[in-house]
């Protein structure tokens, strides 16, 4: 059984998105595993946060429901979080069904957190990924995250007096009116902000009930 097509909102274009479900040999009850991959996308410039991206599973087929879900942001600024939901809780499918449900999550540092629906937030640095929404047959969850301050370096051979403050001093003595009239290498440096791409990947584990 295999979904090739999905599709990750972007709040104000849209993308699509790789997804794929495979059934998981050897289990009983029947057990799907789906995979869903964002391209890359870009976020905010320096310390600026970027805009929210969305990302949604593979809707898994009738007869089957959504028991655990991972959440993955892949890049220099990760977010994570691991979703078990509670099989056999669900009386119905729809987001206000689940939300009632108490899921366990666990980030990529510190102990498990047992948090209630309809908040699910995952562990980032320099970035934030959270639940957004849940059915039996598939979950969204969107991210932001921010970029960085780069550093610009060169070397060049100037006249003291052009980079160095002190020799704009009256009445300096003779040794250092020498050397503000010699050349020398010089290293300068700016900084500019930077945005960086990355991509999220959510993998969903569905039960058949």
């Amino acid at each position: 059984m295999r979904v090739n097509s999905i599709f990750c909102l972007l709040l104000v274009s849209s993308c699509i998105a790789r997804a794929q479900c495979t059934p998981v040999p050897n289990q009983t009850p029947a057990k799907l595993s789906c995979v869903s991959e964002s391209p890359l996308v870009t976020g905010g410039s320096g310390t600026n946060w970027g805009k929210w991206f969305e990302i949604t599973s593979a809707a898994v087929p009738a007869g089957y429901s959504i028991v655990s879900v991972s959440f993955r942001l892949e890049g220099p600024h990760p977010c994570s979080a691991d979703v078990n939901y509670a099989v056999g809780q669900a009386e119905k499918e729809g987001d206000d069904s689940y939300s009632k449900i108490r899921n366990s999550v666990t980030g990529v540092v510190g102990p498990t957190m047992h948090l209630s629906s309809p908040s699910k937030v995952g562990v980032g640095s320099w970035a934030q990924c959270e639940q957004t929404k849940l059915s039996k047959s598939s979950v969204t969850w969107h991210f932001r995250f921010q970029g960085w301050t780069a550093e610009d370096r060169t070397i060049a051979i100037a006249k003291n007096s052009d980079t160095d403050p002190s020799c704009k001093q009256k009445d300096k003595p003779p040794e250092k009116e020498d050397y503000c009239n010699q050349t020398s290498l010089h290293l300068g440096w700016t900084n500019h902000d930077e945005a960086i791409s990355q991509k999220a990947k959510l993998l969903t584990i569905a039960v058949q009930q």
